[in-house]
């Protein structure tokens, strides 16, 4: 049987949930799929479940990943692929029904891309469809590079920083493995499509409207103390690695601006929440060591040179201010900028780093 989706699915503690996506997957009407668990680095029984589910289907494997991040266990995921596209989960999400890869397969063959993005359903108590189109859009891949890096940073454009969603073209996915070399369990979304962009063999991508996959909101990152030191270790890791592509294909400089925005956020909400420490000189000594990182006073650097998209609060987050000053100015914050432009980075955030 011919392989026409490889669908790779990273289980870190996921012994509840894998059980509910893999009977999803395996019971499409799309039957040429293959199901790729990797586990990596549980102290649950994920594997002893994932094994369970092997040996009920032939078209399961499962394998681990000795080294430890999301990042590379999606590598391990692609380096097994055999089908034509590659499809990431999560292992705690879902498909709307046992239609959506036969459609979604449908899709990206009539449009020709090698990258196709869906619109998606997120869920609390009911899903609710999120629009990424109106209308079935296909850009050419030096229009996505010129154009979307900002969108694949911060949303805010056609391409969305996750990876699930999409189907991606495996040949193009193995052309950019070499690339796939940081350990990363944060911003690992947005460092595989940054690093997909590079492939030679993407000539289209599609962002169609209809939507399958399903989002469960509520499962997010505890907002200790040794959570954020680990989203700044993996994001300072990946900082200079995306100047680097938005340079070599001359991206515009809005892209710039959101990847240092994105970095300006981040590091703000960070520190938002380390304020809320009743051990008020460790909050202190928390925000000069963030503000003291090679890539936030890289950015700020950068920031500096664009006067014309200064606004009031950037002004004052690139500025050299004092512990005090920060915890004065936003330790009871709730809401972010009056801009709207900025509140998707607030937001996209607020959710990576606290639990919903």
């Amino acid at each position: 049987m011919s392989i026409l989706i490889s669908v790779v699915i990273p289980v870190h503690n996921g012994e509840k949930y894998i059980k509910k996506i893999a009977n999803r997957i395996l019971n499409q009407s799309l039957k040429e799929v293959e199901l790729i668990l990797i586990e990596n680095f549980s102290t649950d029984d994920s594997l002893k479940a994932c094994q369970s589910i092997a040996e009920k289907d032939n078209r399961v494997t499962v394998t681990q990943c000795f080294d430890k991040g999301t990042s590379f266990a999606r590598k391990k995921g692609i380096e097994l692929a055999s089908g034509k596209y590659t499809f990431f989960c999560d292992q705690d999400d879902d498909l709307i029904d046992n239609n959506a890869l036969e459609e979604m397969y449908r899709i990206i063959e009539a449009s020709g891309a090698q990258l196709c993005q869906f619109s998606i359903y997120s869920k609390r108590l009911k899903p609710i469809k999120k629009m990424c189109v109106d209308r079935q859009k296909i850009f050419s891949i030096d229009e996505v590079r010129r154009e979307q890096f900002a969108s694949i940073l911060s949303g805010r454009g056609y391409l969305s920083p996750t990876v699930w969603s999409k189907l991606y073209y495996t040949p193009a996915l193995k052309s950019i493995l070499k690339y796939l070399d940081l350990s990363l369990f944060y911003g690992e979304d947005q460092y595989l499509n940054m690093s997909f962009l590079r492939s030679e063999l993407i000539e289209k991508v599609c962002i169609d409207p209809r939507a399958f996959y399903v989002w469960y909101q509520g499962v997010g990152f505890s907002a200790k103390q040794s959570s954020r030191l680990a989203l700044l270790k993996d994001y300072s890791q990946t900082k200079l690695r995306f100047e680097e592509i938005m340079e070599k294909f001359h991206a515009d400089r809005d892209a710039f601006f959101d990847n240092y925005m994105e970095t300006m956020y981040f590091t703000m909400l960070l520190m938002i929440d380390e304020t809320k420490c009743v051990d008020t000189e460790q909050s202190y000594d928390f925000i000069r060591c963030v503000n003291g990182l090679e890539f936030v006073r890289m950015t700020k650097h950068k920031l500096r040179d664009m006067p014309d998209k200064m606004y009031e609060e950037l002004e004052f987050l690139i500025s050299d201010y004092k512990p005090e000053e920060f915890c004065e100015r936003f330790r009871y914050r709730t809401k972010t900028s009056p801009f709207d432009k900025y509140k998707r980075y607030w937001n996209y955030f607020k959710r990576l780093i606290t639990k919903q």
